[in-house]
């Protein structure tokens, strides 16, 4: 078998014999799934050979499709939970990673700048837009620059910043806009314009850096780092820091 090392994405372990079915899983034993024993012999699949392939008894190399159809349901199961889980974890932070020695921090270091908000930034109708992903460092320009992008908040009158709009850019008529307090945490306060040809051309100006950083840092790894300079913000005025969390150049890029 060729190229064997990029199959084994699409291997999967028959563990249990259920009358007409199959009880199926990954080699890594984290998706699960049922299938009739007729789908192996229907689609020609051969059992892997153990000494050969170093893996367990009763695999199959089943392919990108078979693999996604069959153990779909705990596939998209854990896809969710991770969703939600990077998207508690980034959105509710951002009061973090705007205090002044977190920006600045994230804004010279590109594994930092380059990690991508878990959500699409925006949403449009009868238009596709392939830059709906947006990385944290434009977020901040923008949050920074733009006023667009900020209202007061109804709560604490702080700063309440978007991080994600939707709307048409034909009528221009904005449906949504979602935004966080950057004082107080408080959501639903708007933003700065009811016109989504505003928000999104505002958007268009600025882009990720160059060169991209091809492995940015974790969202987790990054509130860790912004905690511990909240939290030992003198040795951080003092350039006691860890290496990792030292300032170098600026990276952020505007399109003029």
């Amino acid at each position: 078998m060729k190229n064997t090392e990029q199959q084994q994405d699409y291997i999967i372990r028959i563990v249990g014999n259920d009358g007409e079915f199959l009880q199926i899983t990954d080699l890594q034993n984290k998706y699960k799934g049922k299938i009739y024993k007729s789908l192996i012999e229907d689609n020609h699949f051969e059992m892997m050979d153990p000494k050969i392939y170093s893996i367990a008894e009763n695999c199959y190399n089943v392919g990108k499709s078979c693999f996604e159809y069959w153990l779909k349901k705990d596939i998209e199961a854990e896809a969710k939970r991770i969703r939600t889980e990077q998207f508690n974890l980034f959105y509710p932070n951002i009061t973090l990673f705007v205090k002044e020695e977190n920006q600045k921090m994230i804004l010279s270091n590109p594994n930092y700048y380059s990690i991508v908000a878990p959500e699409n930034f925006y949403r449009m109708s009868y238009i596709y837009d392939k830059r709906t992903k947006i990385t944290l460092g434009e977020l901040l320009q923008i949050w920074e620059n733009e006023p667009v992008f900020s209202t007061t908040c109804k709560k604490c009158k702080g700063k309440s910043v978007v991080y994600f709009f939707g709307g048409s850019p034909l009528s221009g008529t904005m449906f949504e806009a979602e935004n966080i307090c950057v004082e107080c945490g408080n959501r639903g306060n708007g933003a700065g314009t009811h016109i989504f040809n505003a928000l999104w051309k505002t958007r268009l100006k600025y882009k990720s850096i160059e060169p991209v950083a091809e492995k940015p840092d974790t969202i987790e790894s990054l509130v860790k780092t912004c905690k511990w300079g909240s939290e030992n913000k003198e040795l951080v005025e003092d350039d006691k820091m860890p290496k990792n969390q030292k300032k170098s150049h600026i990276c952020s890029q505007k399109i003029n």
